[in-house]
């Protein structure tokens, strides 16, 4: 990110912590602002593999956290690519 991290960082309001940003605290500031966004606009919910079947990294949160959030309990797969949906919907 170069020169854009700074401004960056002031907007999360990371700036200041002194150390790198951890695991869950990258996963919680990119990637659940990610799928947020990606709920509240209605975007189908898209992976390249199955989150489940590459163990417990950044894919399978995500998957998790659409699953305990927002009720995303139905998982397919079409061409390679796996979808996620709520059977409710």
């Amino acid at each position: 990110m170069g020169a854009h991290w700074d401004g960056l960082a002031d907007s999360l309001g990371m700036n200041g912590l002194g150390r790198p940003l951890d695991d869950d605290e990258m996963f919680s500031l990119f990637n659940v602002a990610v799928l947020e966004d990606a709920v509240r606009s209605g975007k189908a919910i898209r992976f390249s593999h199955d989150p489940e079947l590459v163990g417990r990294k950044a894919l399978w949160r995500e998957w998790q956290h659409l699953e305990n959030r927002y009720g995303y309990d139905v998982k397919y797969e079409v061409d390679g690519a796996w979808y996620l949906l709520r059977s409710s919907d």
